[in-house]
């Protein structure tokens, strides 16, 4: 499971990075202001399976990272969590 969380943290917070302007804006700014809510999807690659599922959903200062590794069962997580105000 800690592996899990090392893998996914990365992976969320490069989806939130997404969300800053390119004049340099802070992605926590940005979160605060509702900017960055929203559903992010996509399928990444892996090395012993087809790909890993991962969905991040942003409400806020709220998160939920959600991953499924594709073709295998029982092999999943959710990590919710909070976006520090800074």
């Amino acid at each position: 499971m800690a592996h899990l969380v090392l893998f996914c943290l990365p992976v969320g917070l490069l989806l939130l990075l997404a969300c800053s302007n390119s004049k340099g804006g802070k992605v926590v700014q940005a979160v605060n202001d509702g900017k960055c809510n929203g559903t992010y999807e996509g399928v990444f690659p892996a090395a012993d399976c087809p790909g890993i599922y991962m969905m991040l959903v942003v409400n806020g200062n709220q998160y939920e990272l959600f991953e499924k590794y594709i073709e295998r069962s029982g092999v999943s997580g959710v990590l919710p969590g909070r976006i520090p105000e800074g």
